[in-house]
């Protein structure tokens, strides 16, 4: 028997009106799980996302070990779905949200809230932009000793993760919640994305070639690692800054999401 089919269901204006959602999130789509469901009840997931304090205060000088310091004006993550799965691969159901969310001012912010599948579930699958539009964009302001540089990345999508979620456990009428813990640090890491690795900014802030204080991914992609005093980094600066911030989502406590195929 092959595996069972989603199929998209929009909420009635009336199953809206009883649960206050977001404005942009009324765009989303209920994926439930249908056929071979048996007698199996439903309960409610949520899931929210956050940028962290870094994202809130900035990033001082005692966080870099270059003595640079930064500030970030934008992390916007183009959620386009999420869902869950159990040990043996099976959907629960999840919700598709086509819409960015940015991450800065007071959070957590609501990514989705979806009645799913009673059930316990330990992976969730997320993915962010599509064909047309940026999984990850980030923006703000570079210090250091040999200056100060703007940046404003945007990350192509689609960007497909999956994420450990320790367990969802969903009871009947019950209900449960996933936060996603997003780090914008990890882009100025010098040789790991890993919590508590070295972060540096000297290497980004000499990217800017033309020196108009503005550091493109275009630039980044001109030059290697060794071109700006980063040994660790044999590949050109754009792919490895890429690689970074596709490893800033987690869940909380958890290991970063790792990317998946499909």
């Amino acid at each position: 028997m092959g595996p069972t089919p989603l199929i998209r269901v929009v909420p009635s204006p009336s199953s809206r009106a009883r649960r206050p959602r977001p404005e942009w999130l009324a765009l989303g789509s209920i994926l439930l799980v249908v056929g071979g469901t048996g007698c199996r009840g439903e309960g409610t997931w949520s899931v929210t996302a956050t940028g962290g304090d870094y994202l809130q205060t900035g990033m001082g000088s005692e966080a870099f070990d270059d003595d640079c310091a930064a500030v970030f004006d934008r992390l916007e993550l183009g959620f386009q779905s999420a869902e869950l799965f159990d040990a043996d691969g099976e959907s629960g159901g999840g919700i598709e949200v086509p819409s960015p969310l940015d991450l800065t001012g007071d959070g957590p912010h609501t990514v989705g809230i979806i009645e799913v599948l009673e059930g316990e579930y330990d992976t969730m699958a997320l993915q962010l932009g599509t064909g047309a539009s940026p999984a990850i964009r980030i923006s703000g302001v570079l210090t250091c000793s040999s200056g100060t540089a703007d940046f404003d990345w945007s990350f192509e999508g689609p960007l497909r993760l999956s994420c450990d979620t320790d367990v969802v456990g969903i009871d009947n009428k019950g209900e449960d919640e996933t936060l996603l813990v997003v780090t914008p640090d990890a882009v100025f890491a010098g040789s790991s994305p890993a919590e508590g690795a070295e972060r540096r900014g000297l290497h980004l802030r000499a990217s800017d070639s033309n020196l108009d204080g503005v550091i493109t991914l275009q630039e980044l992609a001109a030059l290697t690692g060794p071109d700006v005093g980063l040994d660790t980094v044999p590949g050109d600066l754009r792919t490895y800054v890429t690689g970074l911030a596709e490893n800033m989502v987690a869940v909380e406590g958890g290991s970063p999401c790792v990317g998946r195929g499909g």
